[in-house]
């Protein structure tokens, strides 16, 4: 056997078996590749040409055992490494927005708007690394680039839960905002044509992940009621969501009655007001309604009885409350009544009458006598002056004059002061 090394060479093994009396040749003859200055074969791929191994770009080395940094489009300086089969290498941290695609694959854009780690409140458009937010029609994005606003989409995924003979649960899910605080509406009919406004719940800045529940009490028993919703904010109003519908339970044969309920106060005077409200279910039997008034909210009289009958929410009451006193704050709250109980209280509303009239009147009357009388006192006071002169003076020729005496039987004068004498003879002193 001879064994041939030259550099990178081919090794022959040729075996040849002779016989004594037969001659035959065999040869096994084996190729390999291999580099002597690694006492190894090229690895990676390499491939031996002129003498070394012709390296893949990312591998180095006599043997092509090391790698090394190549340009990765989006992948950061230092961060490859080499591996797989067949060998490449791969970006193990690529640029934000990028993700690495494996071995040979370089990194690749992040679909955000898929992934869902994008904030954006309506739309979102995927660009290279990046993503835009995007507004329905209607709506303008915001400065933050993320929310939009405008007015408030409709709520939506309504449930009616838990009725009863007189109330029933209302769940649902708030749709965009809108940017602003929303306020929802719950509406009620009874033939899906002609709505009212019952109740009124304050959403805030709530999207799809709050829950929010609703009950409606004072309804009918064994009737049928459909229930929708809208919102709206500072911008506008929402379309309206899904009507729902339920159907009240039967009302228990005999019970209290319901809390009166849309407590009004209107008209109020200076010492009267006018109130409405109406009934709840009266419970079987004929009811009495109770008006209280307060003017702290904790200490309550009774001041009117109305006799509901059995009356219940599609008729109103009014009463015109009497004797209250001007310029007043005062509370005011129901009750009602039957043989089985007596309710729970009404929500409680107040109003502040007015001035009384008469107030308004004497003041100004006050005023006027005030003025009245300072003129006569000032007129009095003038008067006073001048007599108090005339006095005076008259008080100053009786000194003067106090000496002068007339006889009865003649003219002559016996005595005469010297300013009489004056005067008499028309001289002045």
């Amino acid at each position: 056997m001879t064994i041939v090394r030259r550099g990178l060479a081919v090794l022959r093994a040729v075996v040849v078996v002779q016989g004594a009396r037969h001659a035959s040749r065999a040869f096994w003859k084996i190729n390999k590749t291999f580099c002597e200055t690694c006492n190894a074969f090229c690895y990676n791929g390499g491939v031996y040409q002129s003498g070394s191994c012709l390296c893949q770009s990312w591998r180095s080395g006599d043997c092509c055992e090391q790698c090394r940094q190549i340009y990765i489009a989006k992948c950061l300086q230092g961060r490859q490494e080499c591996g797989g089969s067949p060998d490449a290498v791969r970006c193990t941290q690529c640029e934000n927005g990028y993700t690495s695609g494996g071995y040979g694959k370089g990194c690749k854009d992040v679909d955000e708007c898929r992934d869902g780690t994008e904030r954006c409140s309506h739309g979102c458009e995927n660009t290279a690394g990046s993503y835009r937010c995007t507004c329905s029609n209607g709506y303008l994005l915001n400065s933050d680039g993320q929310t939009c606003r405008g007015p408030p989409q409709a709520p939506h995924t309504v449930q009616v839960l838990n009725e009863k003979y007189n109330s029933a649960e209302v769940s649902w899910l708030p749709g965009f905002h809108g940017g602003y605080p929303q306020i929802f509406v719950i509406q009620t009919s009874t033939d899906a044509v002609h709505w009212k406004n019952v109740s009124l719940i304050d959403g805030g800045t709530y999207n799809n992940e709050s829950s929010f529940n609703e009950t409606l009490t004072g309804l009918e028993p064994e009737t049928l009621y459909w229930i929708r919703l809208f919102s709206f904010n500072k911008q506008g109003t929402s379309d309206y969501s899904i009507a729902n519908s339920v159907t009240t339970t039967k009302a228990p044969s005999y019970c209290p009655p319901q809390a009166p309920h849309t407590v009004q106060v209107l008209n109020e005077k200076y010492n009267s007001a006018g109130v409405s409200w109406l009934p709840g279910f009266y419970g079987g039997y004929p009811q009495t309604f109770v008006i209280q008034t307060s003017t702290d909210a904790v200490h309550w009289k009774n001041v009117s009885l109305i006799d509901g009958g059995t009356y219940s929410n599609e008729v109103a009451f009014n009463e015109t409350l009497s004797g209250l006193e001007p310029e007043t704050l005062y509370w005011i709250r129901l009750f009602s009544f039957n043989k089985q109980g007596t309710s729970d209280y009404s929500i409680a509303n107040n109003v502040t009458t007015t001035e009384a009239p008469d107030q308004v009147s004497s003041a100004s009357s006050s005023k006027a006598g005030v003025i009245t009388g300072g003129i006569v006192g000032g007129l009095i006071g003038l008067l006073a002056i001048l007599m108090t002169v005339v006095a005076i003076r008259k008080y100053e020729l009786m000194l003067i004059c106090k000496d002068v005496r007339k006889p009865e039987s003649s003219g002559q004068v016996l005595y005469e002061t010297p300013v009489v004498s004056a005067i008499n003879n028309g001289t002045t002193l």
